[in-house]
């Protein structure tokens, strides 16, 4: 059983790191359109 489990570590803590950067691009990517949608609203 601890088995298991050491292995279910080993394969879930590198892709943690991965998962957070993902939504942080998300959530940066998510950023610039609404400040390009402002942008674009000042511009009109």
């Amino acid at each position: 059983m601890k088995f298991l489990l050491a292995v279910t570590l080993l394969i879930i803590i590198p892709l943690v790191p991965l998962t957070v950067s993902k939504i942080q691009n998300n959530q940066l990517i998510g950023h610039l359109q609404v400040e390009k949608i402002k942008n674009e609203r000042l511009d009109v």
